[in-house]
Order: C-alpha cells, then sequence, then structure tokens
C-alpha cells in the first residue's frame, strides 16, 4: 500500500520541507479529502524521516529539500518527489493524474533541467 505525505504550510505545499509545521499522508491518492493531518514537533530532519517511516510513509510531495535529507529519506525507502507547488488538492490531483511535473505544479525556478532530472530518476511518478 502506498502512504502518500504532503509538507504543508497554509493547505499548500511548504515551500521547504525542512521548515514545513504540518502534514498530510493519504492512503487513497484518488480521494485527496480524506487525509489526515500530523504536526512536526522537532527541527531536526532525522526526527521528521524518523516519523514518516514510523506512519508508514513511502513517498514524500514537497517543496524545496536539502540534499542530504532527500538522501536520507530515500534510504529510509521514501521515494521523493521535490520542488512541488500550490495548493495541496490540486497537486494531490496532479500525482494522482501523472502529471506533477507540468510547470504550473513545480516551483518557480525549476525549468527543463529540473523536469529531465525528475524523470531521468523516476523520483516522482504516480501514486496510485
Amino acid at each position: 500500500m502506498t502512504k502518500i505525505a504532503f509538507s504543508l504550510w497554509n493547505k499548500r505545499i511548504a515551500p521547504v520541507f525542512e521548515v514545513a509545521r504540518h502534514f498530510y499522508v493519504t492512503e487513497e491518492i484518488a480521494q485527496c479529502e480524506r487525509a489526515e493531518e500530523y504536526s512536526f514537533t522537532s527541527d531536526n530532519s532525522l526526527e521528521r524521516i524518523d516519523l514518516l517511516h514510523a506512519l508508514g510513509v513511502t513517498q514524500l510531495v514537497c517543496g524545496a529539500i536539502t540534499t542530504e535529507t532527500r538522501a536520507l529519506l530515500i534510504n529510509q525507502g521514501i521515494m521523493v518527489c521535490s520542488f512541488a507547488a500550490g495548493d495541496y488538492e490540486q497537486v494531490c490531483k496532479a500525482l494522482r493524474d501523472g502529471v506533477i511535473n507540468r510547470k504550473r505544479h513545480r516551483m518557480p525556478g525549476c525549468g527543463k533541467q529540473h523536469q529531465a532530472r525528475q524523470r531521468k530518476s523516476n523520483i516522482c511518478k504516480r501514486g496510485d
């Protein structure tokens, strides 16, 4: 079963994962409205990763993320879809529909080079 976490700030994808305070977790990517809300209680990346792992998260959708944190997540078996931007429901639906790499769902400044890197590594794949 796929469990997907979305890092949040005001019901939008948080611009930086390491400073996000809240996140949604959904088991059914087809039903974004059924996500459960959680809070990060620490700024420590290892503690954040441990929490996601303990919840059974297998994929993280976030904005910017440090290379170190990304590597730690991947080492824990959590796929990372980074540099996503926008309203939670729109991004969730874009992930469901396999169009998360389109320009409207990327952070500003994430051009063709980032999009090609995402396709090559297949890190940001469909979540259903």
